[in-house]
């Protein structure tokens, strides 16, 4: 407890009293200065470092770990890749097999009618050996058409397209049934062979096919492929030998006797001919009939059978 204090006399408490009342406002100035002072400022300084290092402390647990900061950049990049890749690029990057089970799936529960009209699709055998598959092949339950559609693709449009082209021929006749056919270019070897069996049949001169005015009848692309004179030459004797095998087949097959006989023949320009003849039965239409058929043509005998007056 503080010690009172006890003046001496009554002068000295006056005095003291004047002090006091002389100190007065100054003394309340001074608490007011001393209120504005700086000195109280480091405590405010002190407060806010105080509320900045809590808030830091208590925003340190949010910052993320450097092993979970790399997990989750791989994860975002492999979002970012999955994303990137469009549907049709993940199909084809599955399995072919996988993936063609997939889509079969995705036929059975589609509700399209473009794929009514078709078989399951099945894989395209590439052309070039070792390639990758490509293409799935649908086809079609009425022609028997094959459609290909790319692996991982979902577009309809050619199978629609075909399915209405399929249905317009239902309905229209062909040209073979109104009796117009035709067919394409012929081939290398199929022009050898009309031209040896033209010339042969009809006992023609080599020379008929270097015309200039049959060359005009014929389209261009098959007087390109015409043989020369000595090609059509060994052609005659190459067709003849395979005739002569196709022959034997044939008389092995002839059920009953053959008969032969002897014919005279002469040719368009000429020529005499003693031809052996074979007659033999078939049955057609449930009768009997005979066939006849040239076995051989013996240019040199007939001479010498006219020679003597035969």
């Amino acid at each position: 407890m503080a010690p009172t204090y006890v003046p001496d006399s009554d002068e000295e408490a006056s005095n003291r009293g004047r002090q006091t009342h002389a100190l007065g406002p100054k003394a309340k100035n001074s608490k007011r200065a001393r209120s504005k002072s700086p000195g109280l400022q480091p405590h405010k300084r002190k407060k806010t470092d105080k509320t900045s290092s809590e808030s830091s402390t208590s925003a340190a647990p949010k910052k993320p770990k450097a092993g979970s900061a790399s997990l989750s950049l791989e994860e975002q990049s492999a979002k970012n890749a999955a994303a990137w890749l469009s549907t049709m690029e993940r199909r084809r990057a599955a399995p072919v097999k996988q993936e063609l089970a997939a889509t079969i799936d995705r036929i059975k529960r589609s509700i399209s009618g473009a794929y009514a009209t078709f078989e399951l699709p099945k894989l395209v055998k590439p052309k070039v050996k070792g390639a990758a598959y490509k293409y799935y092949g649908f086809v079609c339950k009425t022609c028997r058409e094959r459609v290909t559609r790319k692996i991982g693709a979902s577009d309809t449009s050619l199978l629609l397209k075909h399915q209405a082209r399929c249905e317009l021929r239902k309905h229209q006749g062909t040209l073979a049934k109104y009796g117009i056919t035709g067919g394409g270019v012929p081939s290398n070897y199929q022009v050898r062979e009309y031209a040896a069996l033209w010339i042969v049949e009809d006992g023609r001169s080599f020379g008929t096919l270097d015309d200039r005015y049959l060359h005009k009848l014929m389209p261009h692309e098959v007087v390109k492929m015409l043989p020369h004179r000595t090609t059509l030459v060994k052609d005659i004797a190459v067709l003849y030998r395979m005739t002569q095998k196709a022959i034997k087949m044939m008389l092995l097959d002839v059920v009953g006797a053959l008969h032969i006989a002897l014919d005279m023949y002469q040719t368009p320009n000429g020529h005499d001919l003693l031809g052996i003849v074979l007659f033999y039965p078939v049955v057609k239409e449930n009768s009997l009939q005979m066939e006849r058929f040239v076995l051989e043509c013996l240019q040199r005998f007939a001479k010498v059978l006219a020679g003597k007056g035969f």
